[in-house]
């Protein structure tokens, strides 16, 4: 049998809830958050999916937002 059967489940698992997890809860964070001050849903979702969209847009462009690039920079040096 060919292939890599040395599975890290820790290192799966730490990389899920450490990482990546508090980065979601920010996101659901900021989409409640938006709903409740603007008062609509939809114009909310747009607002969230539009940051998303614009991110690495603005990141092409040589703009750097600190806080999600402080993330992007702890995964990456997290896999060395």
């Amino acid at each position: 049998m060919e292939g890599y059967f040395r599975f890290e489940l820790g290192q799966y698992a730490k990389e899920i809830y450490l990482i990546y997890l508090p980065q979601m809860l920010m996101v659901i964070l900021l989409a409640l958050f938006l709903q409740t001050v603007l008062g609509n849903k939809f114009v909310a979702h747009a607002i969230v999916v539009g940051f998303f969209v614009l991110i690495p847009v603005l990141y092409q462009y040589g703009i750097e937002i600190g806080c999600i690039c402080m993330a992007r920079l702890r995964r990456t040096h997290t896999r060395t």
